[in-house]
């Protein structure tokens, strides 16, 4: 009868923390799902190429080459800095709060007009267990960054697939993300006329043709 008992108990518990674990699994934060909060990519070393447009028609293919590193619509190189500000927002954007419901159509109308819409094209993995990444694929990430807010410390977005908008922003950063994900060539590619690493750099020779005194050269010593 003990041992019975017992086998009961040991049921009940199990059924109890199954319950428990399904619903941390499914529990949700405030209003949002998971999908709308999963802006992120935080390994930004698996990212191929990210793809930005506009409804102007304005877009830009911005990929990662091993030996040229990244480009810009396969034509020319990326300015360094700006590729890396677009990575770090990329692996930091947050989801700051939901919308309210009385605002949400006015904003989907005003994203469906004026809004980036951003691809992210990155390795992933099938099965992941621990440090055991096992049956890789291309994924893909597809959201919209929209105006920013009254207070310019954040940006309406969509992550594909989500029923609403809601705000976002870049934790430590002062201002909106919008301006980072320019579809516009000029914004990313390099303006370097001359690439030459200064060791290989001797004797450089300024010549002014107007004033003939200002004109100077510079000379690597010995």
């Amino acid at each position: 009868m003990k041992n019975k008992k017992n086998l009961i108990l040991i049921v009940i518990s199990i059924v109890l923390v199954v319950i428990a674990l399904i619903l941390v699994l499914t529990r949700q934060s405030g209003t949002m799902s998971k999908k709308e909060k999963s802006f992120a990519v935080e390994d930004t070393t698996a990212i191929k190429k990210i793809f930005l447009a506009d409804s102007d028609g304005n877009t830009v293919l911005l990929q990662r080459d091993e030996q040229k590193g990244w480009t810009v619509n396969q034509n020319y190189e990326v300015m360094p800095n700006n590729i890396e500000d677009l990575l770090n927002c990329i692996a930091n954007l947050t989801v700051k709060s939901p919308i309210a419901k009385t605002a949400r159509e006015n904003i989907n109308k005003r994203m469906a007009t004026g809004s980036v819409k951003v691809e992210i094209f990155y390795d992933d993995y099938h099965i992941k267990i621990g440090r055991l990444h096992v049956w890789k694929y291309t994924h893909k990430k597809v959201y919209y960054i929209g105006q920013q807010t009254m207070d310019n410390l954040g940006n309406y977005a969509l992550l594909e697939g989500a029923k609403y908008p809601c705000v976002v922003y870049l934790p430590g950063f002062r201002g909106f993300v919008r301006p980072k994900y320019s579809p516009l060539e000029d914004a990313w590619r390099t303006h370097n006329i001359v690439k030459l690493k200064m060791s290989k750099i001797k004797r450089v020779d300024i010549t002014d043709f107007e004033h003939a005194d200002q004109s100077f050269s510079i000379v690597k010593g010995s």
